[in-house]
């Protein structure tokens, strides 16, 4: 094969066909894309530790993007990881929503910070900022339960069918 990507003649439809080559993607090029996520388990860390170093990205990731755009840009790339180190599909999207959320009112960044006040433009940062403590702290005790108790946010999925 010459390396360039030539679209087929024959009509796909893209929500039903999940070839690589439906987006202009040479499938050994998503192969190779991957294997990148075999070279990241390779570096000998504990699963614990790359989850950890996840969250933190994720939380610094939260307070300066959206969530959608946030997950849309970073899921195709951690979502393979996460899957190969064996935890569950659900259980990610759970905490990486709880985390991204998290992030959108972290100081100093906190987008949520900023949108309330430009609201209240009468409010000092300082006091949102204090005003938020409380907040931020039950958050980070929810986001240590999610991941050290798993079960929690799959209860619900399981009581609905879907595990």
């Amino acid at each position: 094969m010459s390396g360039a990507y030539i679209p087929s003649q024959k009509s796909v439809n893209p929500f039903t066909d999940p070839s690589p080559g439906r987006l202009g993607i040479r499938e050994e090029d998503a192969y190779r894309f991957l294997d990148r996520h075999s070279k990241i388990k390779g570096l000998g860390l504990p699963d614990w530790a790359l989850l950890a170093a996840l969250l933190l990205f994720y939380l610094a990731l939260g307070a300066i993007f959206d969530t959608i755009a946030a997950m849309v840009l970073t899921l195709p790339v951690v979502y393979p990881l996460i899957n190969g180190m064996g935890y569950d599909p659900i259980w990610w999207g759970v905490i990486n929503s709880v985390v991204l959320e998290l992030g959108m009112i972290t100081p100093p960044f906190g987008i949520n910070v900023f949108v309330l006040h430009g609201m209240r433009s009468d409010l000092p940062l300082g006091q949102i900022y204090r005003g938020i403590v409380p907040f931020l702290i039950a958050d980070i005790l929810r986001l240590g339960l999610l991941v050290s108790v798993p079960t929690l946010s799959l209860w619900l999925p399981r009581q609905l069918g879907w595990l």
